[in-house]
């Protein structure tokens, strides 16, 4: 977004290139073992007067598979939603960008389950920006059974399950956004 002729940009940077999900695991559904990793979030400021570019970041924090509500793509914004490494397990998260608070899904038993890549869903009559609900596929580690939550993005506490029949596999993997409209 560009704010006081100045362009901000907030990106999700790895020191090193991320280690992708072993493909060979996936397709067995054995993913107990392997834990995704994220990025540091920083936000880089470019002075469009004078060229300098600035950035600072977002100390112990390991986020990925950033979302922000569409209506605030390419403006300033204050949360975004993800995943982060907290001591070793995924947790679904939002962000505040402002306040650098993390809010974590209150249901998710971390002990057996594992979120991925959650695509956010905005309310279309609201004005705030968390309005919404946040939907990802879980996997319940112990059972390898898979179920998809929606969570309020406003409380981020879970508002439905829909469980897939025992023994389905469903891979975490599953990138996608939401489009709203007919096409």
């Amino acid at each position: 977004f560009e704010e006081d002729n100045c362009v901000i940009l907030d990106v999700v940077c790895y020191n090193e290139p991320p280690v992708g999900f072993p493909l060979r695991q996936a397709r067995s559904g054995d993913v107990e073992d392997w834990r995704g990793g994220g990025g540091e979030v920083r936000r880089f400021k470019m002075d469009l007067a004078s060229g300098e570019i600035t950035s600072s970041g977002w100390p112990n924090n390991c986020f990925d598979e950033p979302k922000v509500n569409p209506k605030v793509d390419g403006i300033r914004h204050k949360y975004s939603f993800g995943v982060i490494d907290d001591n070793g397990m995924l947790r679904l998260t939002k962000q505040d960008h402002d306040t650098q608070e993390v809010f974590k899904w209150l249901g998710q038993d971390v002990s057996r389950e594992l979120p991925w890549q959650p695509v956010f869903i905005p309310e279309p009559y609201s004005e705030k920006e968390d309005a919404g609900v946040l939907i990802s596929f879980v996997r319940d580690q112990p059972t390898g059974d898979t179920y998809c939550v929606v969570i309020n993005t406003e409380t981020m506490q879970d508002v439905a399950k829909i469980h897939f029949p025992k023994g389905h596999h469903v891979p975490l993997h599953g990138h996608g956004t939401f489009l709203q409209g007919q096409f």
